[in-house]
């Protein structure tokens, strides 16, 4: 049962379900195709909310590598171990898995995907994935390597 909290900038999106898909690091147990995403706000507080019921289902799960240079790389699997994560870091290529690094179009929609939009939302997804490189440095260090979760 994952269940995956919120920051209040995202609540919105989440409810609304234009942001259909987190990016996270990797937890003891990968998340798989077919559970439910359990989706909350404050989670281990007295506000704790369920974002969206009923729970949506998880329909893909990739690895995904953001790098310091921008570049973003998309892994075909759930899960790498620690010496595929540091080939992950390198935008390498790791043995029996395929991967993609994806063009400034696709990086955009994934920012919008996830959240990242400009202040004015009107759907624009152009230069979003800018917005969200500049939230992830105040928040994650770079290299970043973890699960892409779409529902």
């Amino acid at each position: 049962m994952p269940a995956y909290s919120f920051k209040e900038r995202f609540v919105p999106m989440v409810k609304d379900g234009s942001k259909s898909q987190t990016i996270r690091s990797f937890r003891k147990t990968p998340p798989k195709v077919g559970q439910l995403a359990h989706l909350y706000y404050g989670m281990r507080t007295k506000y704790c909310t369920k974002l969206v019921d009923p729970s949506p289902v998880i329909t893909k799960v990739h690895c995904i590598a953001v790098l310091e240079n921008g570049d973003v790389k998309i892994y075909d699997t759930n899960w790498l171990d620690a010496s595929d994560i540091k080939i992950a870091e390198k935008g390498g290529k790791i043995e029996g898995v395929d991967s993609y690094t994806l063009p400034a179009p696709a990086k955009d929609s994934l920012a919008w995907r996830d959240g990242f939009r400009h202040d004015n939302d009107q759907g624009e997804r152009e230069g979003c994935f800018d917005v969200m490189v500049r939230w992830w440095k105040q928040t994650h260090e770079l290299p970043f390597v973890g699960n892409l979760i779409k529902w």
